[in-house]
């Protein structure tokens, strides 16, 4: 249980199935680097985690499992989160608290400092509409059902 509570409070991101811990992730390094060396936005800490964990239980429905992480999902990763169908997800400061933080806590470089403060995705998704910095705007096609129509009509298919 120790290095649960370190995930929460280390800023790190842990996923156990179990009593065996899966995955441990550096959340903010994985931010500072792997997005930026990539050029990959997808490649937040919780998105790395689960990645892994499927890859390494050959699945990707990882009911029975548990993710930690230090700070609230941003959007992406809650949404891999529910995808991925976790028992819980625990985390340790929301995401406001995270965007209030001064630049600088104890040497140790937050996520909002180096330009992944996410609050803005948030706010977005608690009242989805265009506006300055996006456009969403829904496009009627005639055709846009068809590829679930198909898959509908599949005999043999895994249930996602």
């Amino acid at each position: 249980m120790k290095i649960l509570q370190y995930a929460v409070t280390g800023g790190l991101v842990a996923i156990t199935c179990g009593s065996e811990i899966m995955n441990v992730i550096s959340k903010h390094l994985t931010k500072a680097i792997e997005v930026l060396v990539t050029n990959d936005p997808t490649m937040h800490a919780e998105v790395t985690a689960i990645r892994n964990a499927c890859k390494a239980l050959g699945t990707f429905d990882l009911s029975g499992c548990i993710l930690y992480t230090s700070c609230y999902p941003c959007p992406m990763c809650m949404g891999a989160c529910l995808w991925a169908r976790f028992d819980a997800i625990y985390y340790g400061a929301s995401a406001e608290q995270a965007s209030a933080l001064p630049k600088r806590t104890s040497g140790i470089i937050i996520a909002a400092e180096i330009g992944f403060d996410d609050k803005a995705f948030h706010d977005f998704l608690k009242n989805p509409k265009s506006d300055e910095s996006r456009k969403l705007e829904h496009l009627s096609a005639t055709d846009c059902l068809r590829p679930f129509k198909l898959w509908s009509t599949k005999v043999e298919k895994v249930q996602y």
